[in-house]
């Protein structure tokens, strides 16, 4: 007993030593959250995004690296756009999830060109709605779950994109929902 008393003594000296020689805690600089989702892929405009085995998300030489369940989907265009939350145009889809078709809502305040449209995960327009000229007020179109060729959505996730293009030339103004179709 008298050999282990040393020994003994040694080992709680060591284990009080090391848990307050910690100089700082450890910084916790990115985090990966594993899950599935969608993946979306373009070309030369280097636009990837997705939830599949996702790498750690962040900035990296001024490439932005977007990872999580529903990704935001940026796509590139040629006009100047103001985006509006949907919240704020009263943009609402219902059903959402549909099934057969969805009543798409909206809200505008002044006489616009207004037109919807409705994407798939890839950012391919699948069918658009409207194109034409409102007066102010509230509006709803039908989407069939059908694409713009006459054949049936396929089951997914799809973008509808409010586009609201005021007659008087202001700014074009732009709101986003996501719609699950269930077949």
């Amino acid at each position: 007993m008298k050999r282990l008393q040393p020994l003994l003594i040694a080992l709680v000296c060591i284990l009080a030593l090391s848990s307050s020689l910690r100089a700082q805690e450890p910084t916790l600089l990115r985090y990966v959250s594993e899950g599935g989702g969608i993946l979306l892929s373009t070309g030369g405009g280097y636009s990837l995004s997705g939830t599949l085995g996702q790498p750690v998300a962040g900035f990296l030489d001024n490439y932005t690296s977007s990872q999580g369940f529903w990704t935001s989907i940026i796509l590139p265009n040629s006009a100047e756009e103001e985006f509006i939350p949907a919240a704020q145009s009263n943009y609402s889809v219902t059903p959402n999830p549909l099934r057969t078709s969805a009543t798409i809502s909206f809200e505008i305040p002044s006489e616009s060109t207004v037109t919807i449209e409705i994407t798939d995960a890839l950012g391919q327009t699948v069918r658009t709605l409207g194109g034409d000229r409102f007066a102010a007020g509230s509006f709803a179109l039908l989407w069939d779950g059908m694409t713009d060729s006459g054949t049936p959505a396929s089951t997914g996730s799809y973008q509808s994109r409010l586009i609201i293009r005021p007659i008087s030339g202001a700014g074009i103004r732009v709101s986003r929902l996501m719609i699950m179709l269930v077949r």
